[in-house]
This record gives C-alpha cells, sequence and structure tokens, in this order.
C-alpha cells in the first residue's frame, strides 16, 4: 500500500511540474510581448515627436522679445517654460529626448507658442 501511495506523490509531482513549466512559459511569453509593444510604442513616440519637434533654428530672438516674454509669463502666471504651473513633466523639458541636447528654453517656448500671444 505504500509502494502505491509513493506513485501517485510521484505522478502528482509530475503533474505540478508541467503545470509549473506551463505557468512559467506563459509568464515569461506574456512579459517578453509586453516589453516588446514597450519598445515598439517607445519609439513610435520618438518618431512622432521628433516630426513634430520644431526649435526655431533659424530665429533670432532680440532681447526686447525675450523681455516681452518674460513679461507675458508673468502676466499670465505660467512656469518658467511658458506652461501652466501646475504641469507636471517627465523629462527635463529642455532636452530634445531624441538627440539628447539642450534646448533654449525661449525656443522652447516658441515651439510651444508659434502664434508668439506676448505681442498682443
Amino acid at each position: 500500500m505504500a509502494f502505491h501511495w509513493q506513485k501517485g506523490l510521484m505522478l502528482t509531482r509530475r503533474i505540478e511540474s508541467v503545470y509549473g513549466v506551463i505557468f512559467v512559459f506563459v509568464v515569461a511569453l506574456s512579459v517578453t510581448f509586453a516589453v516588446q509593444r514597450s519598445i515598439k510604442g517607445f519609439r513610435n513616440f520618438t518618431r512622432t515627436s521628433y516630426k513634430k519637434a520644431v526649435w526655431f533654428e533659424d530665429v533670432v530672438l532680440s532681447e526686447e522679445e525675450k523681455a516681452r516674454i518674460d513679461q507675458w509669463i508673468k502676466e499670465n502666471d505660467l512656469n518658467r517654460f511658458g506652461e501652466p504651473k501646475k504641469k507636471v513633466y517627465v523629462s527635463f523639458p529642455l532636452v530634445d529626448e531624441v538627440t539628447g541636447e539642450r534646448i533654449d528654453r525661449y525656443r522652447y517656448i516658441l515651439s510651444k507658442h508659434p502664434n508668439r500671444p506676448w505681442h498682443e
């Protein structure tokens, strides 16, 4: 009788190990799929943000216009980047996420407000 019990225990271990292998395989497959999707999403994000990013490199801002921008920021209670003070940034806004280069603050503001509302 003891032999029969041990045989059943061995069968249970085999079944549990098969289910364990299947479980580990499914989890590994899910993690791999999630990582690939996030990488693909990040690549698409950087491509589209790069296409949309216009830093006005050829525009020269005078000291007078920079002063107007600063005054406009104060009058409209904006943060130093010309956006609402409560805005939360994932990364520092003055760094181009694609190239890693630093962007001039006034060029950044101009890229966010190409209609130049400080002239109104």
